[in-house]
């Protein structure tokens, strides 16, 4: 579950953040897939009838109901800020990148899907880690992984004096 924001967690310490290399972050229960977070995924990257030739989508042998991969992308960065227990006060972070993707099974709308992400590597940067995880997106019932990539999020920390209240 999401925490509500600004709700305070115990986590580990970016500092401490090495200490977890090899080992599993978080693995989340299972997540629905419902169509209404999917339609707005697609109208907001313009990805319907009226705004794009969806022929070749409309084709597909599994049906309709197969969703677009990259909203697993998407959602992954929410669940890794809504789940990672790295956290501090102070604590900022954003999605720096990927260095490989592979979507390996159809999900399609009502999934159930699970996120697992285990940290592989801690990189320094100049603006703070770099954390470096692989992700699994399970489907249940599946004996293949949906996807599987390899996510970047650039974290840090504020000093105490710049944060509200500080």
């Amino acid at each position: 579950m999401s925490q509500q924001q600004g709700s305070p967690r115990p986590g580990i310490p970016l500092a401490q953040a090495h200490q977890y290399v090899g080992k599993t972050l978080f693995r989340t229960d299972w997540l629905p897939v419902p169509r209404p977070q999917l339609e707005h995924f697609d109208r907001s990257i313009g990805a319907t009838p009226e705004e794009t030739d969806l022929s070749i989508s409309s084709a597909n042998p599994l049906g309709g109901d197969l969703i677009n991969g990259v909203w697993l992308l998407a959602r992954a960065v929410t669940v890794f800020f809504d789940h990672t227990p790295i956290r501090e006060p102070g604590l900022w972070g954003f999605n720096y990148g990927y260095d490989k993707v592979r979507f390996l099974t159809p999900v399609m709308i009502g999934g159930p899907v699970r996120y697992t992400a285990v940290l592989e590597e801690v990189r320094e940067h100049p603006l703070g880690r770099i954390l470096v995880t692989t992700n699994t997106v399970e489907v249940e019932g599946s004996p293949k992984p949906a996807a599987v990539f390899t996510s970047l999020a650039l974290v840090s920390t504020r000093p105490p004096a710049a944060l509200p209240g500080g």
